[in-house]
């Protein structure tokens, strides 16, 4: 086993034997940890996400107007079942209480998940020159993206789970947002299928 495996399956263990909220809690930390390596891909690298839930999307985006996807949601292979309870759950933000063990992560202040409208004319995008980690800049700042999620939901035998999953502050950089299912094999939580509602 190499030294990757080490680390998860390590990281499975600890996150199982979380204390605060029992083994729902460890299965949402396994899942963001599980995304979030999928997504960044390398664990050095430092990922930037609002320290709250995302609930804007949920509000903004009628469960109604995304049902009318529903066969985009079949062929991404969600599980449509967990689809009303994500919008149930998700209707009020909500700390992040994951601890990352494998990601190098840095918690943002709650506006960051609050104030998505106004992100996308630079509030709390742009950063001092130099911390900014997409590559465009504008006379005197740089862009710096940031991820936000949701609470996830777990079918009634915990093997699936749905999330929504957003990046912000990424002009033409790969900025979106996401709806993204994972299926438990074994004791890894793998990506099952994902359906993008926008991307920049």
């Amino acid at each position: 086993m190499n030294n990757i495996g080490i680390i998860l399956l390590a990281s499975t263990l600890l996150i199982s034997c979380d204390k605060n909220d029992g083994y729902r809690l460890g299965l949402e930390e396994q899942v963001y940890e599980s995304v979030f390596h999928h997504v960044i891909k390398d664990v050095n690298k430092k990922v930037y996400i609002a320290s709250n839930t995302d609930s804007t999307w949920f509000v903004r985006e009628k469960i109604e107007e995304v049902k009318k996807y529903i066969s985009r949601i079949k062929e991404a292979e969600l599980p449509v079942e967990l689809l009303e309870p994500l919008y149930r759950t998700n209707q009020t933000s909500n700390k992040i209480t994951w601890s990352p063990i494998i990601i190098n992560a840095e918690f943002l202040p709650e506006e960051y998940a609050s104030n998505l409208k106004e992100n996308k004319s630079g509030y709390n995008c742009l950063v001092e020159t130099g911390k900014g980690n997409v590559g465009i800049r504008t006379k005197s700042k740089e862009y710096r993206s940031y991820y936000t999620i949701s609470k996830v939901i777990f079918s009634k035998n915990k093997d699936q789970a749905l999330l929504k999953v957003g990046k912000h502050c990424a002009p033409m950089s790969g900025a979106g947002e996401w709806l993204v299912a994972l299926r438990k094999v074994g004791m890894e939580w793998k990506i099952s299928g994902s359906l993008m509602f926008w991307i920049s």
